[in-house]
């Protein structure tokens, strides 16, 4: 049995955008990902193979645990921008806060920077 269509799903994060000074490795990985996925999509463009990616905050799981200080989307509410996204063909979902930082990084660059760069 043949699909008539499929998706990949990328699950990367803000750190993509900006980067923590702590980091830097776990950053580029979010980076690379976040570009990959993009000439990907461009590659399978005319096919019925459809590239989302989710570009999230901090998501409160098990890995997280400790760590964020109650500055973590949960795991539903991710789970429900993604569906909203999905179901609408949106290809880069940016979820919850992850939208504010992505317009400072386009406008005021600096200033997600400064937001960023400590980690908060």
């Amino acid at each position: 049995m043949t699909k008539q269509s499929a998706a990949i799903i990328k699950i990367t994060s803000k750190l993509a955008l900006v980067p923590k000074q702590s980091a830097p490795i776990y950053c580029s990985s979010k980076a690379g990902l976040h570009i990959a996925s993009k000439a990907l999509s461009w590659q399978l463009e005319r096919t019925p193979i459809k590239v989302f990616k989710i570009i999230a905050r901090l998501v409160d799981t098990p890995m997280t645990q400790g760590r964020g200080k109650g500055k973590k989307i949960q795991l539903d509410t991710l789970v429900e921008e993604f569906w909203r996204n999905f179901s609408r063909d949106h290809y880069e979902m940016l979820i919850g806060k992850s939208k504010l930082l992505y317009l400072l990084q386009q406008f005021l660059p600096q200033v997600a920077e400064k937001i960023m760069r400590p980690g908060l």
